[in-house]
């Protein structure tokens, strides 16, 4: 394989989701005509924090917000130019309008409150107290789990299927999964699919799916962007899903005539303890299922061709990744990183691009700001690509070896705290840490903790920030590997 194919492959993984920095992760309020008129969400929205199992009656005579727990991701619950969209967020506001339909005084009227988490969190924040209804697009299981009760169905009809990357073989039928790798969002209805397949391969004597869960902050967006990259070879996520991400990743195969399940519904979740919220929830589905007016509409709007997030970057990166790398190997090497680490941040920062500004004075393609060059000792021009990598690479290191240094930080958190730190600064970081157990946070990691508090605090953008670094390093890290092995077996 010639190198200019070799980076034309590559580039395949270098797939971003352009989200708006604007988003805060939670508490999330929409602002319309009739938002907050009196006062209400400004002097309550403290209250949300704190753990609460209460019913529709109880929200109805004091707290008068309801709290929906959701996950952000396309095409469910997003930004778009600023403004929150999707369907589970547009289902859940026509949702509050019928709460509020007889509702005489504008003080009477209930508000309802997003509050993003992980897909993991989203069943044990309900029955924690943490949220009141969960809006994700969750399958609904034969049997609920302790504590939780279902929706009736807002959609139905739900089927599980094959996507294949561009470079996997195609498989011939359901069959030619035993012994092969396939990847599904953790948590979701796709991982207990395949293994009911895998049991059923494996009484015939074939060797059971190799299952890979993604990472439990990915969607099925997420890893169809690391499918189409090459990291892994396929996943099972459901159709509507599929179709819309295949528009934006051309060269997935959508495999409609491989169904690993069929069938499936889709529903809201409320605690088991919250009868009159679930009965208003079911009577509220009606008029969003399909075949309704407003369910055929916003169904139209999320999920029909041409609704999917859009295209992702192309070919015009190949070159500066390409001429960056002898400089992103030397930096790593002489500071103890991985270089497709230092990769996945340039990526991130720049888009690899050397004649890039930002509006606070940071250039080139680690962004680096000639004081923080200059408090590093880093002897290098950062007006040059060499330099740049050079710099921001000493700063990485100052932080991970002298601000993030106590021994107790497992070393993948060490690393998503330097992230952040190298994008919102070190000492906010570190409050923050400070500040997480009096939110019942864990200090010391990132992911599902600090986090949190950095989205209600600073805002979305750091929190994409980390994210993006780690799906960008991840997709690279894959890539690498399979390269890898193409070039063992030429």
């Amino acid at each position: 394989m010639t190198l200019a194919a070799r980076w034309r492959w590559l580039l395949a993984g270098l797939v971003l989701l352009a989200v708006a920095a604007l988003l805060r992760l939670g508490p999330l309020a929409p602002r319309g005509p009739d938002a907050d008129r009196d006062g209400l969400l400004d002097r309550r929205l403290g209250e949300q924090g704190r753990p609460w199992t209460g019913d529709l009656p109880e929200i109805r005579a004091g707290r008068r917000f309801v709290r929906v727990l959701v996950r952000y991701a396309h095409p469910d619950f997003y930004v778009d130019g600023g403004e929150l969209r999707g369907l589970e967020y547009e289902m859940m506001r026509a949702f509050e309008a019928h709460l509020n339909a007889r509702a005489a005084r504008v003080q009477d009227k209930l508000a309802l409150v997003f509050v993003p988490l992980e897909r993991g969190e989203l069943l044990a924040g309900l029955t924690q107290g943490r949220g009141d209804v969960v809006a994700a697009g969750l399958p609904v299981p034969e049997d609920p789990g302790e504590g939780v009760a279902y929706s009736r169905p807002y959609m139905e009809g739900v089927s599980l299927v094959v996507v294949e990357g561009p470079q996997a073989a195609p498989l011939a039928g359901l069959d030619d999964l035993a012994g092969r790798v396939a990847c599904v969002e953790a948590d979701g209805a796709a991982g207990p699919a395949l293994a009911s397949l895998g049991r059923a391969l494996e009484a015939r004597g074939l060797a059971g799916v190799r299952v890979r869960r993604a990472e439990p902050y990915m969607g099925a967006g997420d890893v169809l962007e690391l499918v189409h990259a090459g990291a892994w070879p396929r996943a099972v996520v459901e159709l509507h899903l599929a179709r819309l991400w295949a528009e934006a990743l051309p060269g997935l195969r959508v495999r409609e005539d491989l169904p690993v399940g069929r069938n499936l519904t889709l529903g809201w979740a409320v605690r088991d303890s919250s009868p009159e919220l679930l009965r208003a929830l079911n009577a509220f589905a009606a008029t969003v299922r399909q075949g309704s007016l407003l369910g055929n509409v916003l169904r139209q709007r999320y999920l029909a061709p041409g609704a999917g997030p859009g295209p992702r970057p192309g070919e015009e990166d190949l070159g500066r990744l390409s001429d960056l790398t002898p400089h992103l190997r030397r930096a790593a090497e002489a500071h103890g990183f991985d270089w497709l680490r230092l990769a996945a941040l340039a990526y991130q920062e720049s888009r690899l691009r050397q004649d890039k500004t930002s509006p606070a004075g940071a250039v080139g393609v680690m962004q680096v700001l000639p004081s923080t060059a200059r408090a590093t000792g880093a002897a290098a021009d950062i007006a040059t690509p060499e330099g740049n990598i050079l710099a921001g690479t000493a700063y990485l290191a100052h932080l991970r070896d002298e601000v993030f240094a106590e021994p107790g930080l497992e070393d993948a958190a060490r690393m998503d705290f330097v992230l952040a730190a190298y994008n919102a600064g070190p000492t906010r970081i570190q409050d923050l840490r400070r500040q997480a157990p009096d939110h019942g946070l864990d200090p010391d990691r990132w992911f599902g903790a600090v986090e949190h508090l950095a989205a209600r605090t600073i805002g979305r953008e750091t929190v994409d920030y980390v994210l993006g670094v780690n799906k960008n390093y991840f997709i690279l890290a894959g890539l690498a590997e399979h390269m890898s092995r193409r070039e063992e077996r030429r």
